[in-house]
């Protein structure tokens, strides 16, 4: 009987696995800075959080084209091209964009090579946002979360401030500069206000600001806004400009340059002139001023800085002299001697000085206004009536004194 032969056949190796694809890296969330970026965004704008994919054994999340790798299935592919889509609980769609990084809906979108971030700047145009990413659709949603403010068309801000939206406005619009209030606010270092006040070549008009036409070329820089210069920013305002013209026309040389200035300007406004009049233009200080203002309300206008014998004298009116003495600059050896020279080389050449204190400004201004008045009556050969600063000893009427003889 035969006997039954079987041939063994061989055994088959398994073929070689073959290596997963190449992962397409995506950057989603905080990846690392695009070229020429080396700070994150503003906190105020925040990362879009990481993007949730299935995990997967042996093949990475997204494959670069459909899965050849046999025992190691990868994604479903698209049928849009052939870029894959996470399979799970949400399998066909990637889920919905909810960061700033692209506005985009799928991972087409997204570059392997160029992640996308905003540039820390604060202020946007929209050639600048949709450069670095940002669709349509992106800009609006992050409008609508408060993430970014327009401020006019083509123009957003991370924050809503009246100094934010300044320097988008500087960013956004060629060729324009602050003025009116806006400017003194800047000149003065104080805290901006809306609406915002400018100048430009055409006329704008937004929720919290205005444009107004003008080809004005006096203009510059400061704390990096572009503003008018103060003169031709003080015509906007002319009824209130008087502290922007203390200030910037201050000490011995603000009464020339404001001079040339006015030569500069050629038409004045006459409700401009009538502010310059009854400033304190060349005034040093705060208690100077306020005397000055003082004197012009009953009209009397001193002249500020005035060289006599060599000197600067606070205050002149004619032949009258007037110092206003602050303790923290007149309490040392040198201005202790200064003070006496200065007097006796007036008096010599013919004047009559008066010295107040910052504290005679403050508690007594009246006073002091009643005795340079009295003064300049008795200069002029009258006897007027003395007030009580000049006819009775200062422990018995000045309120500092009295309070430490208390």
């Amino acid at each position: 009987m035969p006997e039954n032969h079987t041939t063994k056949q061989p055994r088959r190796e398994n073929p070689p696995p073959i290596s997963p694809p190449a992962r397409l890296t995506t950057y989603i969330g905080t990846p690392p800075y695009p070229r020429g970026l080396t700070s994150p965004l503003p906190s105020t704008l925040g990362h879009a959080p990481p993007l949730h994919t299935p995990a997967f054994s042996h093949s990475p999340p997204f494959a670069l084209t459909g899965s050849t790798n046999r025992g190691h299935p990868g994604p479903p592919v698209s049928a849009k091209g052939g870029y894959p889509q996470p399979s799970g609980p949400r399998s066909g769609r990637l889920p919905p964009n909810t960061g700033l990084s692209t506005g985009c809906r799928d991972a087409r979108s997204f570059s392997p090579t160029r992640p996308l971030r905003l540039s820390p700047m604060g202020e946007w145009t929209t050639a600048e946002l949709r450069g670095q990413g940002l669709s349509k659709d992106a800009i609006r949603r992050k409008v609508r979360e408060g993430k970014l403010f327009r401020v006019h068309r083509g123009i957003y801000t991370d924050e809503w401030t009246p100094w934010a939206v300044a320097r988008a406005l500087a960013h956004g619009l060629s060729r324009i500069h602050f003025t009116g209030k806006t400017a003194q606010e800047i000149y003065l270092g104080r805290q901006l206000t809306f609406p915002l006040e400018a100048e430009g070549p055409r006329t704008l008009k937004g929720k919290n600001f205005r444009v107004s036409h003008s080809r004005l070329q006096a203009t510059h820089k400061v704390n990096g806004l572009p503003v008018v210069q103060p003169l031709w920013a003080a015509r906007r305002i002319s009824r209130a400009c008087r502290p922007l013209l203390e200030e910037h026309y201050r000490g011995k040389h603000g009464p020339g340059r404001l001079e040339m200035d006015r030569r500069r300007m050629r038409r004045v406004p006459n409700s401009l002139k009538e502010t310059i009049q009854h400033a304190a233009i060349g005034a040093d200080s705060p208690p100077e001023r306020t005397l000055s203002r003082k004197l012009r309300t009953v009209g009397i206008f001193p002249e500020h800085n005035a060289l006599i014998a060599g000197y600067r004298f606070d205050l002149r009116i004619g032949r009258l002299l007037v110092e206003v003495d602050g303790w923290e600059y007149h309490k040392h050896s040198a201005a202790f001697q200064a003070d006496r020279s200065k007097q006796n080389a007036a008096v010599a050449h013919g004047y009559t000085v008066l010295r107040f204190t910052a504290d005679d400004i403050h508690y007594h201004l009246s006073e002091a206004i009643l005795l340079i008045t009295a003064t300049i009556e008795v200069l002029k050969g009258r006897n007027p009536e003395l007030p009580t600063s000049a006819a009775q000893p200062y422990w018995k009427w000045h309120l500092c004194v009295k309070h430490l003889l208390k």
